[in-house]
């Protein structure tokens, strides 16, 4: 299969030429600014990059153009990836390239619809962000663990009697339902074709309409409590960050490096009750663990930092029993992990809206169970 697979993309390349993914897209009439701390990107809607790369140069979590070595889009005989002129490439990882965000596997190579190659082997992802996984992908079976391992190719033969699916070693598919090139067929006892449907068409009338395609709404509770946690990031951004939640003259519990402080907002200075101190000077240069609680879900699209570019080094947040992680955002786009899955989402007023019907996953059904926030199923 690799040298099928190596051929295919060989051929890619010639066709593809200097070209960087057909995905990539340059950041929507953007412009470099010259501020007091450097170069720094503005997107047209207002906000800034920040943590990620533009026109080949990487924009730090405080938005400055810092970091010397400059990348570009590199493709070799298995897959696209970005690497800079150090050597280094992301992988296993999301990364924002010219205001697109893509994902690099575990060998670094940009995860793309259809076969891709990592060091546990080639997989196939489908166009909705399933991996394939026990099924016939153009001959190739794919196994559970999503990874190509089985050496005898398949092909359809058509007798007289009807049609069937055999492999280079004589094998057969029979008295099963086996999903082929996103197909699903059920074969009778002797290894024909009865039935075929498209896989996955739950939604699908027997008009073969379209299939539907949803959106979950997770909606906040006023009153719910949220306990953000940070790992790092500097005494600005965290002075103003809780000037955002503070009137001026509010007070607000802050640990640092699990000691308890009360800081006021004094005119936009937050300052610790006990001794007077800026939080920047607390913090000082050093890295710090830093976290507090607020009031109400709707808050966490500040903590996340979606419209306002603050957020880069949040660590956690938690809330109703379930801890966002590897939290990013772009204007009102973000990610965040919970356990080990990665989601994208949007920020659509105080609500966070994902691609699909989330409502029965468990970290939704606890956010409601918790009454911390609703989830509403709708269709796109």
């Amino acid at each position: 299969m690799k040298k099928f697979i190596y051929g295919l993309l060989a051929t890619a390349v010639v066709a593809a030429g200097a070209f960087a993914p057909s995905t990539a897209a340059k950041a929507a009439s953007g412009e470099w600014i010259n501020g007091d701390g450097g170069w720094w990107y503005k997107y047209s809607d207002g906000s800034y990059a920040y943590s990620e790369w533009v026109d080949g140069c990487w924009l730090n979590s405080n938005g400055y153009w810092t970091y010397k070595n400059t990348a570009s889009w590199k493709k070799d005989s298995t897959a696209w990836y970005y690497q800079d002129t150090s050597g280094w490439y992301p992988a296993g990882t999301y990364q924002w390239i010219d205001g697109t965000k893509y994902y690099f596997n575990g060998a670094g190579y940009l995860e793309e619809t259809g076969w891709n190659w990592t060091t546990g082997g080639w997989y196939y992802l489908w166009a909705d962000g399933k991996y394939a996984a026990s099924e016939w992908i153009d001959g190739y079976w794919i196994s559970a663990d999503g990874y190509w391992t089985y050496a005898n190719r398949a092909q359809w033969y058509t007798d007289s009697i009807g049609k069937y699916y055999m492999d280079s070693s004589g094998y057969y598919e029979k008295s099963t339902t086996v999903k082929i090139d996103g197909v699903l067929y059920t074969f009778d006892d002797r290894g024909y074709v009865v039935t075929e449907q498209p896989a996955d068409n739950a939604d699908q009338d027997a008009n073969q309409d379209v299939a539907k395609e949803y959106q979950t709404e997770i909606t906040p509770s006023a009153d719910a409590s949220v306990k953000v946690r940070f790992n790092g990031g500097s005494g600005k951004d965290f002075n103003d960050l809780l000037a955002s939640y503070l009137a001026s003259g509010d007070k607000k519990v802050v640990s640092i490096n699990d000691k308890e402080y009360t800081f006021v907002n004094d005119n936009g200075t937050v300052k610790a009750e006990e001794n007077g101190k800026s939080i920047e000077d607390v913090i000082g240069s050093g890295s710090s663990v830093v976290s507090f609680d607020i009031s109400g879900l709707g808050d966490l699209t500040k903590a996340i930092g979606a419209g306002s570019g603050k957020g880069s080094y949040t660590s956690t947040i938690e809330v109703g029993g379930v801890a966002f992680s590897n939290i990013s955002a772009n204007g009102n786009k973000i990610s965040f992990s919970i356990g080990s899955t990665k989601y994208d989402a949007t920020i659509n007023g105080a609500s966070i809206v994902l691609d699909g019907d989330h409502t029965s996953d468990t970290w939704v059904k606890n956010l409601q169970d918790s009454k911390a926030a609703t989830a509403n199923k709708s269709e796109k």
